[in-house]
């Protein structure tokens, strides 16, 4: 239930992922492995679809890195925060997070929020 509008939300069958191979709830968002992409959908005020933006989709979007969509092992949600381990793009530094840094959840050394993914040092 929506407790802004008393609504109940019901899950239905859309159009969209082919082959979900993974599934990963945060606390108003999701995310998923649609192999060979992450896709996320929810809310997304802090960042934590990680699509680029700060809004919010109810449908599954690629979770973007520059130029390209990143593929993953591990997805791992956190309230407002998201992570993955990227081995394919990046074998040196495949972790990565994205999403609400108020308290250092992105664990990249600062507090600012990103709506995109960033390396964990």
């Amino acid at each position: 239930i929506n407790p802004a509008t008393s609504t109940i939300l019901v899950p239905s069958v859309t159009s969209g992922p082919d082959m979900v191979t993974a599934l990963a709830a945060g606390g108003e968002h999701t995310c998923l492995m649609d192999n060979p992409y992450v896709q996320c959908f929810g809310r997304g005020d802090s960042g934590q679809r990680g699509t680029g933006l700060f809004t919010s989709n109810h449908v599954p979007v690629n979770v973007v890195k520059v130029n390209t969509t990143f593929r993953s092992d591990i997805l791992g949600l956190g309230v407002n925060h998201s992570s993955m381990e990227d081995q394919w793009s990046s074998p040196t530094r495949p972790f990565k997070t994205w999403g609400l840094n108020s308290t250092g959840q992105l664990a990249d050394g600062s507090t600012t929020n990103s709506a995109v993914p960033v390396d964990i040092p």
